[in-house]
């Protein structure tokens, strides 16, 4: 599955995303697709957490909030990189 490519519909697919393993799926998909385009893994992990934290002031509830944060690892003081591989 290829995750959207337009911001409008990338940020449509994460708001609708209600359940973590879905989200868990989700960003590994994101970043194996940006890395397909030539990103560096780190640089693709980043680019995935900061496309869905910017989902978090779009009207994203509280309850996604935390579950995403929970996928995302904010806050935790692991290598991104590490944790979504």
């Amino acid at each position: 599955m290829r995750t959207p490519r337009s911001e409008v519909a990338l940020n449509a697919a994460i708001l609708a995303i209600d359940h973590e393993g879905d989200a868990r799926r989700f960003l590994r998909e994101y970043v194996a697709d940006l890395e397909a385009e030539g990103e560096p893994h780190d640089i693709a992990v980043e680019i995935a957490r900061s496309t869905v934290a910017w989902c978090f002031a779009a009207g994203m509830t509280r309850e996604r909030c935390a579950m995403w944060q929970r996928v995302i690892h904010l806050g935790h003081p692991q290598p991104q990189a590490a944790a979504i591989a």
